[in-house]
């Protein structure tokens, strides 16, 4: 499983290797490359930051209806719901640009 303190020791690493890269091009390509990736795992930072929020929210829908799933209490959470679908879009597009990143960071990496 990857965690964020692996990924942010194994990016240490990749950083150390990069500055031993003597032709200057390559390093230099090997910087770029890093960089890519960095973006990619904070895209993803952001994705799942964004999620969790939701999740509370959508929970405490569930426990609100499991102590009032009266037509009055369903009708009350009607504004509550119509955040959260609010909420729910930010953290798709949050997930979809997370997702776009990743696929041009890996479709870079492809052999030309």
């Amino acid at each position: 499983m990857w965690t964020q303190s692996g990924l942010c020791n194994r990016a240490h690493r990749r950083a150390a290797t990069i500055k031993k890269i003597g032709d200057p091009t390559l390093q230099a390509q090997a910087k770029e490359s890093q960089k890519s990736f960095a973006g990619v795992l904070d895209s993803l930072r952001v994705a799942r930051e964004s999620f969790d929020p939701l999740r509370k929210e959508l929970a405490d829908h569930i426990k609100y209806l499991e102590s009032d799933l009266s037509p009055s209490g369903t009708a009350s959470l009607k504004p509550h719901a119509e955040e959260a679908k609010a909420d729910a879009a930010i953290v798709f597009a949050n997930a979809d640009q997370a997702i776009r990143d990743a696929n041009t960071y890996f479709t870079g990496l492809r052999a030309r």
